[in-house]
């Protein structure tokens, strides 16, 4: 018999609704990230929660445990961070990561 190993600890979410995750980015130089449309619930963050929340959009990112931009593309300025660089545990969930200071987990 063969078993597979269960994820233990917080986890960056593979995909949420029919996003997948792409990485973690910095904000913008001089504007959020994706900026489109801001959506702030602390109790109830959680990427599964956002993607439907930002429907109709390209992309989503979450920010510091609590909260979510939604918009249809990257802004000029943000760059890839290191994935581990989006470590803060979701507000409405403590076992999945959303970004964390300046950092956003995008999908």
């Amino acid at each position: 018999t063969s078993s597979s190993a269960t994820p233990t600890g917080p986890i960056t979410v593979p995909s949420a609704g029919t996003c997948a995750w792409i990485s973690c980015y910095t904000e913008a130089t001089y504007t959020r990230a994706v900026n489109s449309l801001a959506i702030y619930d602390y109790n109830l963050m959680s990427p599964e929660i956002y993607a439907v929340g930002c429907a109709g959009y390209d992309l989503f990112g979450v920010e510091y445990g609590r909260e979510c931009y939604c918009g249809n593309v990257l802004q000029s300025g943000s760059t890839l961070a290191p994935p581990s660089d989006c470590s803060m545990l979701c507000d409405g969930t403590s076992n999945e990561y959303c970004g964390a200071g300046n950092r956003l987990d995008v999908y």
